[in-house]
């Protein structure tokens, strides 16, 4: 009996071989894309809340020298309590509504007549307790 010349096909080994590469790739490719995505949603999170600061920094602008008291808080003790109820945004960020705690901190120089206001937003990000702050004077007219 006379054995007939292969086809040129692959065998199962080279198929199984094939395969196990193409997974391996595919792994380091889909790992590659989920940091991808967490470091976008970071960077998003961290600029929605500079924008927040941004505008709570122009409402205290806004606000007379006698309105600014810690009563902006709401009662909260500092950013983590403020972000768990007494004083905060909630904004859209990567197709979820995400929470943003304000936090102030008022000091007086009564003999300048000037406040300095210290603003503190601040989030979670899978689990973790992030902020941004920044500060602005206010003279007394």
């Amino acid at each position: 009996m006379e054995r007939r010349a292969s086809r040129g096909g692959f065998t199962v080994l080279e198929v199984l071989v094939a395969s196990a590469i193409f997974a391996i790739v595919s792994l380091g490719l889909v790992a590659g894309l989920v940091l991808s995505y967490r470091i976008t949603l970071s960077n998003q999170l961290r600029d929605e809340a500079v924008s927040i600061l941004r505008e709570e920094v122009e409402l205290i602008r806004e606000r007379s020298y006698d309105e600014i008291t810690p009563a902006l808080n709401n009662g909260a003790n500092d950013c983590e309590d403020a972000l768990n109820g007494k004083n905060f945004v909630e904004r859209q960020v990567g197709n979820v509504k995400r929470r943003f705690g304000i936090f102030l901190t008022v000091k007086e120089d009564s003999a300048l007549e000037i406040k300095k206001v210290r603003i503190e937003v601040c989030w979670r990000e899978r689990g973790n307790f992030k902020s941004v702050s920044g500060e602005t004077l206010i003279a007394k007219d």
